[in-house]
């Protein structure tokens, strides 16, 4: 997460005003979507250009105008249901040519007009693909056989964890079919209520639009927040708690309208549901798209360093005489731990705590006997805590009662 977020603030992001808008799907296409990589993509492609399309009708359509975002997909909910949705990162505005060729931008202020209409056209469209592909029949009803991946015919179990996940049921044990567990849950309803529609907010036909979140061009700490806060992990440990019982509750970051506040499951089923949020192979998680795309012309004329590329840097060959044209090519490496921490938790390993100077590496201690010497002389700890020991696992596969959800 942080390294997502420094690596974009630093090298992708320039100085301009941004929008988030949260995209939610209906509930059945959320299951589709995220079984079906090439179904995602297509809704993603629909999505990202009715946005695109949005901003350069209020900026006034005409040739030269660019708009641009990266989106980052998520697949879970507060409660660690699956819960397939975007999270796009969006210039609030457009870059535009002037006179003299330079690339300049200009802000581009939506309403809540634009967000209904922007709502409207993905619903139109989206709706049109999935009958077009047999998801939805020409009555209007859901087809009972969708296309999913090709991994899961190999694994039929996968869609029904998943399915189970979604709809927040309990997948093993005497109670599989069963909702989970609600805790904190006072007078109310039983699922949560539907978002009211407000100040750019806009519902149609199960998709929900939220654009509410901006941040202005001088705010780069509030932007690597945000950035931070849509590439967040699934869950935090500090949410989770073992009961008495066994049972496994999981703290909602918010409650529900009905008052709830955390939820309760087997330790089964929370890994079921571990497992539903993980990706499908080669899907990825973060699109880059509009004048962000790699292949974008104008790419280099906006980010602040078009050259550095995010990812691992692969192992440099040593050999001479391995021809030049096939030794791998140079990625940026990830950021220092130091440069992280000091981001993150407001860490800064490089300078003194007492004076504050700046920190230089004077040697790196590799042998034991020096090690202890040297931690035995700052009264710390010269080798690890005893491990304890642990029993044998409570439960084998033999001991789980699996019942599928229909």
């Amino acid at each position: 997460m942080a390294e997502t977020a420094s690596h974009l603030i630093d090298n992708v992001l320039p100085s301009a005003p941004y929008r988030q808008f949260v995209i939610s799907l209906p509930h059945a296409l959320r299951y589709w979507a995220g079984l079906n990589t090439k179904l995602a993509h297509k809704v993603h492609k629909i999505i990202k250009s009715v946005i695109m399309d949005q901003y350069k009708k209020v900026y006034g359509n005409r040739q030269g105008i660019h708009a641009g975002g990266i989106t980052f997909e998520q697949r879970f909910g507060s409660g660690l249901q699956f819960n397939f949705h975007y999270h796009i990162l969006m210039l609030d505005g457009v870059f535009v040519r002037n006179a003299h060729g330079d690339t300049i931008f200009q802000n581009v202020k939506l309403t809540t007009k634009d967000v209904e209409q922007v709502t409207a056209n993905i619903a139109r469209r989206v709706i049109k693909l999935l009958r077009r592909r047999d998801y939805i029949k020409k009555d209007g009803t859901l087809t009972e056989n969708p296309l999913l991946d090709p991994e899961l015919k190999d694994n039929p179990e996968i869609a029904k964890i998943t399915a189970a996940s979604a709809q927040g049921k309990i997948l093993f044990g005497k109670d599989a079919g069963k909702f989970v567990k609600k805790i904190g849950r006072g007078l109310g309803f039983e699922q949560e209520l539907p978002l009211t529609t407000g100040e750019m907010l806009a519902t149609q036909n199960g998709f929900n639009i939220h654009a509410r979140t901006h941040v202005n061009a001088l705010s780069r700490d509030r932007l690597y927040k945000l950035v931070e806060y849509i590439s967040r992990p699934p869950i935090s440990d500090k949410r989770l708690l073992v009961s008495d019982s066994g049972q496994i509750r999981v703290e909602l970051k918010s409650p529900y309208k009905d008052g709830t506040t955390h939820l309760e499951m087997s330790p089964f089923d929370f890994l079921a549901r571990l497992q539903a949020i993980i990706p499908p192979p080669r899907a990825h998680r973060i699109k880059y798209f509009g004048i962000f795309a790699p292949a974008h012309k104008w790419r280099s004329k906006i980010v602040p360093n078009p050259k550095e590329k995010k990812g691992f840097a692969p192992r440099v060959l040593d050999d001479e005489d391995v021809d030049e044209k096939i030794k791998p090519k140079k990625l940026a490496r990830d950021s220092r731990w130091a440069q992280l921490l000091k981001r993150t938790f407001k860490i800064d390993v490089s300078s003194c705590n007492k004076c504050g100077a700046e920190l230089r590496i004077v040697a790196a201690i590799m042998k034991a006997e020096e090690i202890k010497r040297y931690l035995g002389h700052t009264d710390k700890w010269q080798k690890a805590p005893p491990e304890k020991s642990h029993g044998p696992p409570l439960l084998g596969p033999e001991n789980i009662t699996y019942e599928p959800i229909e």
